[in-house]
This record gives C-alpha cells, sequence and structure tokens, in this order.
C-alpha cells in the first residue's frame, strides 16, 4: 500500500514537530516515531482499522493526541 498525505495534513504534521520541539529535546522524535508507527500499522493491515466516515478508516496514533485518516484510491 502507498501512504500519501493531503497537503494540509503534511501542513499539519510539519507545524506539530515543531511545537513538541519546542516543549521538551527530543519530543519530536519521539512524536515521529509515534507518526511512522502508525503508517507501517496501515501499510501491513489497512482492513483492521474502524471506519470513520465514508470511504475513510482512522488510525489512532499512540501516544499523541493524532489521528490518521486513510482513504483507499
Amino acid at each position: 500500500m502507498r501512504v500519501r498525505f493531503h497537503p494540509e495534513a503534511d501542513s499539519e504534521l510539519h507545524d506539530a514537530l515543531e511545537w513538541y520541539a519546542q516543549q521538551k529535546l527530543g519530543l519530536d522524535t519521539e512524536f515521529m516515531h509515534c507518526i511512522d508507527e502508525t503508517i507501517s500499522r496501515i501499510s501491513k493491515n489497512p482492513e483492521m482499522f474502524p471506519a470513520a466516515l465514508r470511504n475513510t478508516k482512522k488510525a489512532l496514533v499512540k501516544r499523541f493526541p493524532y489521528t490518521l485518516l486513510l482513504r483507499n484510491r
């Protein structure tokens, strides 16, 4: 499965990384690790995630208050 970020989601991810970097040393790295882990789970088994909206599923990011929305194309 190919994973792509919507341009607005990419911008939000960048903003979140900057914010976490300002909060605590290394927290941005921990956040990105959790994002990468979530993307890996999505890639391995996209069907395991619950439906959020029509043709959209959601994957919760561990430890951080973020949800990745995924859609098959």
